[in-house]
C-alpha cells in the first residue's frame, strides 16, 4: 500500500479553484439597450455536460452495450453580482421575456434568442485552462436570491441557460471577443 507523506503532496500541481470563469456571450439585438455582448466573471458555475445513452443488444445469450444519442444536459446556472443598476437582472429578464412574453402570449423565433456563449475557467493567474463554447444557449430562468437583509452580502442572482450542445477544449486563448455569433 502505497503511503503519503509531506514531500508527496507539496509536489501536487496547483489545484483547479470553482469559481474563475470568464463568460463571453453575444445579447440579442432586440433585448435592447447599449449591451451587445456580455463580457463578464461569474462567482459560481457548473460545468456542461454530456451522457452518452448506451443501448444494449443481446446475441446468443450475451450481451453488449453500444453508444447511442448523447444527451447534453441542456441547462447551467451560472451566479453573478448585481450593481445598483440592475443590469444584470434587465438583460437577463429581458432576454428571458423573448422565449415566452406572458403579456402578449407570443414568443420569437428561436433564431432570435439563440446564441453561443463561451465559458472559459481560469487558474490562478487568470489564465485559461479549460474552454466550454455552448450553442442554443439563452437564459431559461432568473432566480433572485432571497432578500432578508440579515446577512452582510451583495445582490447575487442565478440564471439558469439551457442549451442545446457544446464543445469543450483544453486551455484557450481567454481573449476572445467573440465566438460565433448564432447557433
Amino acid at each position: 500500500m502505497a503511503t503519503i507523506d509531506i514531500n508527496k503532496v507539496m509536489n501536487l500541481p496547483e489545484f483547479q479553484t470553482l469559481y474563475k470563469w470568464r463568460v463571453f456571450m453575444n445579447v440579442p439585438s432586440e433585448v435592447g439597450g447599449n449591451v451587445e455582448s456580455i463580457d463578464a466573471r461569474c462567482i459560481s458555475s457548473a460545468v456542461p455536460s454530456m451522457n452518452s445513452q448506451d443501448f444494449e443488444v443481446s446475441i446468443r445469450g450475451h450481451k453488449t452495450l453500444q453508444a447511442g444519442i448523447a444527451d447534453f444536459g441542456n441547462e447551467l446556472s451560472l451566479t453573478f453580482v448585481e450593481g445598483i443598476d440592475a443590469e444584470i437582472q434587465s438583460i437577463f429578464q429581458t432576454w428571458l421575456k423573448m422565449r415566452w412574453d406572458a403579456e402578449k402570449g407570443t414568443q420569437e423565433l428561436r433564431s432570435k434568442y439563440q446564441v453561443t456563449a463561451e465559458l472559459t475557467m481560469l487558474d490562478n493567474q487568470n489564465k485559461p485552462t479549460q474552454t466550454y463554447t455552448t450553442y442554443g444557449w439563452s437564459p431559461r430562468q432568473v432566480t433572485i436570491p432571497e432578500l432578508s437583509g440579515d446577512t452582510n452580502d451583495a445582490v447575487k442572482p442565478e440564471i439558469t441557460f439551457s442549451f442545446v450542445w457544446y464543445n469543450w477544449k483544453k486551455g484557450g486563448d481567454g481573449s476572445s471577443s467573440a465566438p460565433p455569433s448564432t447557433n
